[in-house]
């Protein structure tokens, strides 16, 4: 219909929430990582929409095939982002190194590294 829009119909509407809800319940918090010195590598690399803004979800990958996928810190993201703009950019693993308690706050620690 020129001029008119279609609009989503309850169904689909209904459909699409429970989709991207069904895709952010499988998504673990940085702190639920284990702190016990797996390394892992990030294999994939997404941005998704919240109520917050945009958040970093990385698929990642430890020795043993076991996949995960977690929601990124945004130093790590800021470095994710610099290594993929690079003309080279290289795999990323990290490690978490639990939390840190600096000024009254807590903060997720990890170290990376590139290869």
């Amino acid at each position: 219909m020129a001029g008119k829009q279609m609009f989503i119909s309850k169904s689909s509407f209904a459909k699409k929430v429970n989709k991207k809800k069904e895709e952010k319940r499988d998504i673990i918090n940085w702190p639920d990582l284990p702190v016990d010195g797996v390394i892992y590598k990030i294999i994939d690399v997404k941005k998704i929409d919240t109520k917050f803004g945009v958040g970093t979800v990385l698929n990642i990958i430890d020795k043993f095939g076991t996949e995960k996928k977690v929601w990124a810190l945004s130093r790590l993201s800021r470095e994710i982002e610099t290594e993929t703009q690079s003309s080279n950019p290289r795999d990323i693993y990290f490690t978490t190194l639990g939390q840190v308690i600096k000024d009254g706050k807590k903060y997720n620690n990890y170290e990376s590294v590139y290869q």
